[in-house]
């Protein structure tokens, strides 16, 4: 590249980054002939490192060009370079090079088009774009009636994201942002330095950059709302014994007068974010005993009506309140598992109201949302992309290049932004010898999260999923050979992969996506996938000796276990409404664990048969032909231990370091399997494009 060119000058121009053709001034970056649209920030990095082509840039000279005007965030730039990574397909960091302390390098081979090119590549546009529309003619007719079961692929691609900002620049966590009701400022909850689990709630006014704490006492908070005359925000907080939700009262210049207690919820686990209406009534879904439920609670009277409760049909997650309060989005999965909406009116909301109402599919991932000010739309997204739904069901995709998880994406007063948390995850897998006079190995090291590793039983091989191409995956790497390959591609990019689980010969793997599971058989060439479509569930182990899976499903908040043998793929029913974790001895008897306990479930109508206790609290589990590892809290120190099958005595192995997140424990306890993470997050505040 020649040290004539600025950066007007290369915004202006389309080029080849090696095999990639650029053109900054569409925002278009084409790989294998596909063209991504990507936002200007993400390319205004990409030229800068072509300007400097074999230089590192400073992280700091990159943000100042970049974000002239705002504070210094280097996890933009992060999420900008792992956006690029993904679209160049650069998983070994060869093309983008990180200079850890110092910034980064591109060292890739530039050159610029020419007419020839361009006229060749429009000739070859037109002739695919003729053949494309010849194909829509004559299946549109066929295709007429399917647009209300909105499917990804079917969406287009037509609000478009022109810039995105960070808000928060700290080393702690920023997160459940929400707008004023007047625009000007945004509620959030940050974590205390050193504990993420604690949090106050923050005000910042966006005119003036200025942050304000709210809260005098750290809590474990979760989310918030505003009331809609600005003047208190609620939010949640979960206690030793249920949830707690609290009201902060804010003067003229949005200090904080008060701050009580509005709420005490001792039998709820879990609720969903809270909405406020104008009636001064505050909805969410409440989880009771395992059980999922829709929510009122009257503040002006204290009466509490529980709306609706999960059937086998709608299972609600998640809720969006309108801003005039008149509108109410319901988020749950259905009885396929797939995730819907209803859109009511809370005028005579009622369970009847809601089972009558139609549901808008949206997908098999989760999905979460807020309303448009209009309150004629919503956001939605699934934790990785967002759309527009309209209240009569048709979506549109956002073209913002994200890959990692989103959450709280909510429009701004005039519509004209969204606000939301980007959280960075970077998980790493490491082998960890029993022996801690040798160093623990990493084995898997990328720029994202790879975790759910399971060990072989031949303690050969780690089965884990990663994201390092911006969806989860299966891999498998290869101890011996130090070597790591794509066991499952997942094609349709759907985000829950459960977690692996290995047969005994350690040449066959049993996983689910979204609920729906599926065998991995392992042979000298490639890997053989047998989807096992007429069942649902999570496979939590293989029976011994029997072509059989251990299957874990969901029933009303609680789990049921059940046999499926291959053969047949007939599910048997074992236990149901189970609160606690089940597995398999070697006797194929299923053995409950239970806070410190060890109980033998009977399947002929007798009474479970308790088998071991102790005195301190079971974390978790690995099951293993000889007996079950107990992973065990006694007095604020992690110890393993080991249920032995044979003998049915549970002896202590040894003593653990607590701050290790262990994933699987080698048969003979040579090794374990362990991870270190690292969190971000960050809050973004995207600035969309006018729809005139």
């Amino acid at each position: 590249m020649k040290e004539s060119i600025n950066i007007e000058a290369l915004a202006k121009k389309a080029f080849y980054l090696d095999n990639f053709l650029i053109d900054a001034h569409k925002g278009m970056i084409n790989v294998d002939g596909k063209s991504h649209q990507i936002e200007p920030k993400v390319m205004d990095v990409l030229l800068y490192l072509v300007l400097e082509l074999g230089n590192v840039v400073e992280q700091e000279v990159l943000f100042a060009k970049v974000w002239p005007k705002s504070i210094y965030s280097p996890g933009s730039i992060r999420r900008c370079i792992t956006v690029l990574r993904k679209l160049f397909q650069d998983d070994d960091k060869s093309l983008i090079v990180t200079h850890p302390k110092r910034g980064y390098s591109l060292q890739g081979k530039i050159q610029l088009t020419t007419e020839s090119d361009k006229t060749k590549r429009f000739s070859q546009k037109k002739i695919i774009a003729m053949l494309i529309l010849s194909m829509i003619i004559l299946l549109s007719s066929a295709s007429f009636g399917l647009f209300s079961s909105v499917q990804n692929e079917q969406v287009n691609q037509n609000i478009n994201v022109l810039s995105v900002s960070p808000l928060t620049a700290s080393e702690l966590h920023e997160d459940a942002a929400r707008f004023s009701p007047d625009g000007h400022h945004i509620a959030f909850i940050r974590s205390i330095e050193g504990n993420d689990r604690l949090a106050h709630v923050w005000l910042k006014n966006l005119d003036n950059e200025q942050e304000y704490q709210l809260t005098k006492q750290a809590a474990n908070s979760k989310s918030l709302t505003w009331m809609q005359t600005g003047k208190a925000i609620f939010y949640v907080s979960a206690k030793e014994q249920g949830v707690s939700i609290s009201r902060i009262t804010l003067d003229e210049q949005n200090q904080a007068i008060s701050e009580i207690e509005v709420l005490q919820l001792p039998n709820q686990h879990w609720i969903s974010s809270i909405a406020w209406a104008e009636t001064n009534e505050l909805y969410y879904i409440g989880k009771n005993k395992g059980k999922y439920q829709l929510i009122k609670n009257n503040l002006t009277t204290g009466q509490r009506t529980i709306i609706f409760s999960e059937d086998d049909s709608f299972h609600p997650y998640g809720i969006a309140l309108s801003r005039d309060s008149k509108q109410l989005a319901i988020f749950a999965l259905n009885n396929q598992y797939n995730a819907t909406v209803k859109l009511l009116s809370t005028i005579n909301l009622s369970a009847e109201t809601i089972k009558e109402t139609k549901e808008i599919h949206l997908g098999q991932n989760k999905y979460y949302g807020s309303w448009h000010p209009t309150n004629k739309s919503l956001v939605i997204h699934d934790g990785r992309e967002m759309f527009s739904l309209n209240i009569h069901g048709e979506m549109q995709k956002l073209a913002f290049e994200n890959y990692q998880y989103i959450k709280y994406p909510e429009f701004s007063p005039d519509g004209n932004k969204i606000l939301l948390t980007r959280q960075v995850l970077d998980e790493d897998i490491w082998l960890t010898p029993s022996d801690k006079t040798k160093p623990s190995i990493k084995i898997i090291d990328s720029n994202t999260s790879d975790f759910l590793a399971s060990l072989s039983p031949d303690g050969k091989k780690v089965a884990f999923v990663s994201i390092k191409r911006g969806f989860p995956q299966l891999f498998l790497y290869d101890i011996e050979a130090d070597k790591q390959s794509l066991l499952f591609e997942n094609p349709k990019q759907l985000l829950f992969i459960a977690y692996p689980v290995w047969d005994q010969s350690s040449k066959r793997i049993a996983s689910a996506l979204n609920q729906r599971p599926f065998i991995i058989k392992l042979t000298a060439k490639k890997p053989e996938i047998t989807r096992l479509s007429n069942s649902k569930g999570v496979p939590e182990q293989w029976f011994f000796n029997e072509e059989s899976l251990l299957l874990v499903n969901y029933h009303q908040g609680k789990k049921a276990y059940m046999q499926l043998p291959l053969d047949t793929q007939l599910a048997i029913p074992l236990i149901s409404s189970v609160e606690h974790h089940a597995q398999l001895n070697n006797k194929n008897d299923l053995l409950i664990i239970a806070g410190n306990s060890i109980i033998q479930s009977n399947f002929n109508g007798s009474q479970p048969t308790p088998l071991v206790s102790l005195d301190g609290q079971i974390l978790d589990h690995y099951p293993r032909e000889n007996g079950l590892y107990l992973r065990v809290k006694i007095q604020e120190k992690i110890s393993l231990w080991l249920y032995d099958y044979a003998n049915r005595r549970l002896n202590k192995v040894k003593e653990l370091d607590g701050s290790l997140n262990i994933w699987d424990i080698e048969t003979n306890n040579n090794f374990l399997v362990t991870s270190t993470r690292r969190s971000e997050k960050d809050l973004l505040l995207l600035t969309l494009q006018s729809n005139d």
